[in-house]
């Protein structure tokens, strides 16, 4: 980082303490970044628009996702991105414990989601992704479970589908609980 700044090490450290800080200073600075806000729409359109910033977020940015998740303090930006998202929920009609369970939820399940298949999509020791490998695993379990066969082939097809679509489908699941806790 610092020869990206055109500087080196140990003028980097004259100005954060740590490697940590500054991870946490490049994550306030993308999650800032995070275009979620609509002025129209109801609380799922603004969860959706949220989820979708914050995937695109994720992309856009390698790591962050991992960063954010090991971070043992919040950057002021994800906090301030945080209580806007429940202050909106608490304006549509949820309690206040409702609209934080809910933000808490979506980001979080989107979050590990994303890690998760980034994880998988990672080069092992031969080259072979990890949800290849893993697929060649679950077809091996799929011939010897003739039974469950069909259902562990379903989930084959979700380690070689697309991520987003996979999340999506998620997302609808999390929003539709959701939608039990409003008032």
């Amino acid at each position: 980082m610092a020869a990206h700044l055109g500087m080196d090490h140990s003028s980097l450290y004259r100005h954060v303490k740590s490697r940590d800080e500054i991870i946490a200073a490049a994550a306030d600075l993308a999650v800032a970044d995070l275009d979620w806000r609509a002025p129209e729409g109801d609380w799922q359109a603004r969860l959706e628009r949220l989820s979708d910033a914050l995937w695109s977020l994720y992309e856009r940015h390698p790591g962050l996702a991992v960063a954010l998740r090991e971070m043992e303090v919040m950057p002021p930006a994800g906090i301030r991105g945080f209580a806007e998202a429940v202050a909106q929920l608490q304006t549509e009609g949820f309690r206040l414990e409702d609209a934080i369970l809910a933000v808490d939820t979506l980001v979080n399940a989107l979050t590990d989601c994303f890690i998760g298949w980034q994880r998988f999509a990672r080069p092992g020791f031969d080259g072979e992704s990890l949800a290849d490998a893993m697929a060649v695993h679950w077809e091996k379990a799929a011939l010897s479970d003739g039974e469950h066969a069909s259902q562990i082939r379903g989930m084959i097809a979700v380690m070689r589908g697309s991520p987003r679509e996979w999340w999506l489908k998620r997302q609808r699941l999390i929003l539709d609980g959701i939608g039990c806790l409003k008032d």
